[in-house]
């Protein structure tokens, strides 16, 4: 659920607010998040376990698993741009991660 509301600040400098509007997004897409990351990244829309692997971008495999919780941590990892590989129900997406500090 997300939460919106609008402010309009006139040429005076006085403002004003909206109400505040929800909406709810759902989607049975995989998602990756928080990108960029630096301690733990998520994966919205898994069922059961998923198996992983990420690669550098040279095709480098760093590291590989399987989570049930849609968690990897990757704080070992070197700061720089990666490449998740995510096996469920026989179909493979590749998402690019970017590793900060």
């Amino acid at each position: 659920m997300n939460y919106y509301r609008l402010k309009q600040v006139d040429f005076d400098g006085k403002y004003e607010y909206s109400e505040v509007k929800s909406i709810l997004f759902q989607s049975d897409q995989l998602a990756v998040f928080p990108n960029p990351a630096s301690e733990i990244i998520h994966i919205r829309g898994i069922e059961d376990e998923i198996s992983y692997k990420l690669s550098d971008m040279h095709g480098l495999r760093i590291m590989e698993g399987i989570t049930t919780d849609g968690s990897i941590p990757i704080s070992d990892l070197i700061k720089g741009t990666y490449i998740l590989q995510i096996h469920q129900n026989g179909e493979v997406t590749h998402h690019k991660v970017l590793k900060m500090k």
